[in-house]
């Protein structure tokens, strides 16, 4: 007799969750049903449930407000800064809110900008940034700077580039935030 795998369930009501959120069923401030509702719908366990819902909301893809409920977060962004792709950074799910619930502008450096086409974001919406560039987001002047994030040098690039052909890719940026209202500096 062979074992059979069965999918994680935490990961399984991440999935639901995110798929309904990626197809406009759930939206920014909606409430989600109770733990015991998705339990009777999904049939799998309050405990994986509740782990999902937590590990969700500190994502920043769910809030939970005590003695109220579970809600998809808002997404109050003026623009999102990315210096590298991880699936626990951002991830195609997060691209998909940011563009059907906001105006924001997404900056990036080519690997990123190159990543976000593929999932569908519209060019339109992406900023592709190189060090020495700026970004104007209101009043706040961005800088990219070199990279100094040794997860860019060490982590392969999407799509299976294999480093072992060719020379480490450049021009993987960090940001430097000249923020007038701000007495400091900041790197993102």
């Amino acid at each position: 007799m062979e074992k059979v795998e069965l999918p994680d369930p935490v990961d399984l009501v991440i999935q639901q969750i995110k798929d309904l959120i990626h197809a406009g069923i759930l939206k920014p401030g909606d409430r989600l049903p109770s733990e015991k509702s998705i339990e009777q719908k999904l049939q799998i366990p309050r405990g994986p449930i509740n782990k999902a819902l937590r590990r969700l909301e500190t994502y920043g893809i769910l809030k939970t407000i005590p003695q109220s409920g579970t809600y998809v977060a808002s997404i109050g962004v003026d623009a999102l800064f990315a210096t590298h792709i991880h699936g626990d950074h951002f991830c195609p799910y997060m691209a998909a809110a940011v563009v059907k619930n906001t105006d924001a502008k997404l900056v990036g450096p080519r690997l990123v900008c190159e990543t976000w086409k593929h999932w569908g974001v519209p060019e339109d919406w992406i900023v592709m940034v190189k060090p020495g560039d700026s970004v104007k987001v209101k009043d706040t002047e961005v800088l990219a700077v070199d990279s100094f994030d040794r997860t860019v040098l060490i982590t392969s690039p999407p799509y299976g580039v294999d480093f072992k052909k060719g020379p480490l890719p450049k021009g993987e940026e960090n940001f430097y935030v000249d923020e007038p209202n701000i007495p400091f500096k900041a790197f993102l």
